[in-house]
């Protein structure tokens, strides 16, 4: 069972820390790096926690809740990305099927943890449906962003991972659409199981 601390962004498994995507990529240095003091991260990351939690929510809602009501209940600053999103989110040339919202997962073959935006179904090539790992961020686009989506992959497929999509949704935050990056080079399990392995041999010395 997968046990998570939001305050110290800690994971467990059978009351055993183990390591995040994100805290291996960052700590072997394969993470992009944000401009700004230490008031300025606590902003970003503070954002980011709201603009998801305000996605999940949106995506869990039960019929009959009025979105639109709901966006406006939120703090003005993250009220242009969750439009951003809703713009994709019900765009119907996407067909976006969510199955899973915040979802936890671990990968035991590598011992890691993380947390999946969303998982659904989606249009993509060919106007047919696929299924998707998906990323919501509010940044800027950043190749590493890829190998983040390639760890949660191998949580979800351990063994035959590389079938499944990978999206990165860069919301606006002016209410925009966002964009829209697919991530389909393969080479990008590899960079992430390097990073496992430096990080483990890291941890070995510490």
């Amino acid at each position: 069972m997968i046990e998570f601390n939001e305050e110290n962004h800690e994971y467990k498994v059978d009351g055993k820390v183990k390591p995040s995507v994100t805290t291996i990529l960052k700590e072997t240095g394969v993470w992009p790096d944000f401009w700004g003091n230490d008031e300025d991260r606590e902003f970003y990351m503070q954002r980011g926690r709201m603009v998801h939690l305000a996605i999940h929510h949106i995506v869990k809602a039960k019929q009959g809740v009025v979105i639109h009501d709901y966006v406006l209940r939120q703090d003005e600053r993250i009220q242009g990305y969750l439009n951003s999103f809703l713009n994709w989110y019900n765009d119907p040339n996407w067909k976006v099927n969510a199955e899973h919202s915040e979802k936890k997962v671990y990968n035991k073959p590598n011992d890691y943890c993380g947390t999946i935006d969303m998982i659904a179904n989606v249009n993509f090539r060919e106007e047919r449906q696929e299924k998707a790992i998906i990323d919501f961020k509010c940044g800027v686009p950043a190749c590493e962003y890829a190998y983040q989506l390639a760890g949660y992959e191998m949580c979800v497929e351990p063994v035959a991972f590389g079938k499944r999509l990978r999206l990165g949704v860069y919301l606006n935050k002016e209410g925009k659409p966002p964009r829209v990056c697919p991530y389909l080079d393969e080479t990008d399990f590899q960079v992430f199981r390097a990073c496992r392995y430096v990080y483990s041999k890291q941890s070995a010395r510490r």
